[in-house]
């Protein structure tokens, strides 16, 4: 198990929190703005540590979304990821 040693902002997304079922289907807070719909990647949940709580939730949410950019936005924005 990875852990994260925080310093400066941190934020959690997950999909099992804010949901609601609509004509039999579940849905949830998070949008994908690819397919207009609740967001399925597959990750259970998302954790970032960055400069800011700003910035990490913001990258939160996009990599709820879209996780494969982890290493990506790890990079570009220096900072720590656990999904």
């Amino acid at each position: 198990m990875r852990s994260i040693k925080i310093t400066g902002g941190f934020a959690a997304s997950s999909q099992h929190k804010r949901t609601w079922q609509d004509n039999g289907h579940e849905r949830a807070h998070i949008i994908d703005p690819r397919i207009n719909n609740t967001a399925k990647s597959g990750a259970h949940g998302v954790f970032v540590n960055a400069a800011t709580a700003t910035i990490a939730d913001a990258l939160a949410t996009i990599l709820l979304i879209q996780p494969k950019l982890h290493e990506q936005l790890a990079q570009r924005y220096n900072v720590q990821i656990l999904i």
